[in-house]
């Protein structure tokens, strides 16, 4: 009873007022937010997750094809091999966070059958973490054709989301990448 009187007192003061109304309705938007699975750049989660899943046999053949050669584009095939390799060079965008007197750990979160990450210039030691929902059957690709590149391994996030700008390296206790960075929804 008390509450609900200084509800309705607080409501008469103006300022007091707009801070409630204002939060009200905040909490309204974030509401209709979480029940439409919309986050606040539009896009629509669900949608999104059954757009990939109809796109996964498109995906894989596409790195099917970059595998073994046979994809009409001649330089990508060439890029593929070569990140293969151990000639392939450390992106210039991770130097700032590379730690140059201990091993830096990267998460490369949906490298497909091959990291882009190279280790070529790297300022210190890295160990790279390549983890996709799709690795096995890039595994089976490279196994077919006697590839051993940095192994891409399977990490299955369901209803997860991942927050733009999240710097999170760190691994569980177990060596499996942790969801240091991730919301579960």
């Amino acid at each position: 009873m008390l509450r609900k009187a200084a509800k309705t007192i607080a409501r008469q003061i103006p300022p007091i007022g707009r801070l409630i109304k204002q939060r009200d309705q905040l909490l309204r938007e974030v509401q209709q937010l979480k029940s439409e699975a919309i986050d606040t750049d539009g896009h629509d989660f669900m949608v999104a997750r059954d757009q990939w899943q109809a796109a996964l046999p498109t995906e894989i053949d596409f790195w099917r094809r970059i595998i073994d050669g046979t994809y009409p584009n001649p330089d990508w095939v060439a890029d593929m091999h070569l990140r293969m390799s151990n000639e392939y060079g450390f992106p210039s965008y991770l130097v700032p966070y590379a730690n140059r007197e201990s091993v830096t750990r990267i998460l490369d979160v949906g490298a497909g059958p091959q990291t882009v990450i190279g280790s070529v210039g790297a300022p210190g030691p890295i160990e790279i973490i390549a983890v996709d929902p799709l690795a096995d059957e890039y595994n089976a690709f490279l196994d077919q054709h006697g590839l051993t590149p940095v192994r891409t391994q399977p990490w299955h996030l369901r209803h997860c989301v991942f927050p733009q700008r999240s710097r999170s390296r760190s691994r569980s206790p177990d060596g499996y990448p942790s969801d240091g960075g991730c919301l579960q929804t």
